[in-house]
């Protein structure tokens, strides 16, 4: 089961008028545990922290793009090539396979298993 990534932020709240003392909460949960910051911060401050978080967001998100997956197709190099499935490694992909199709299905529907990074595929696993 994969880790999730979380991110949440709160202030004092519209209601509270007084920019100097804003009360900033923010959480941060990620693979290596989780972090909380809760104090006061400046206007500037709070720009370079949104805009940081952004950054690190974008990594994230960059990151888990590049990750591999593993599609099981039907009718694959052929026309009409459709995916099937999407497993997280090449031993879940052919257990999915093999469980849903029996041989003669897997041979008559020209099923098989592709890596694909990024959009990028490549059946030479």
């Amino acid at each position: 089961m994969g880790v999730s990534e979380h991110a949440s932020g709160t202030s004092s709240g519209w209601r509270y008028d007084n920019p100097e003392n804003d009360r900033i909460i923010l959480s941060i949960y990620g693979p290596k545990g989780a972090t909380k910051f809760c104090g006061v911060l400046s206007t500037s401050d709070a720009r370079n922290l949104r805009d940081q978080l952004d950054m690190a967001l974008n990594k994230i998100a960059d990151a888990r793009a590049r990750t591999s997956v593993y599609v099981v197709v039907e009718n694959a190099g052929y026309e009409g090539e459709r995916d099937a499935q999407q497993c997280a490694s090449y031993g879940d992909a052919i257990e999915w396979m093999t469980s849903k199709y029996s041989p003669k299905e897997i041979e008559e529907k020209r099923m098989a298993i592709c890596r694909d990074i990024a959009g990028e595929r490549s059946y030479d696993l």
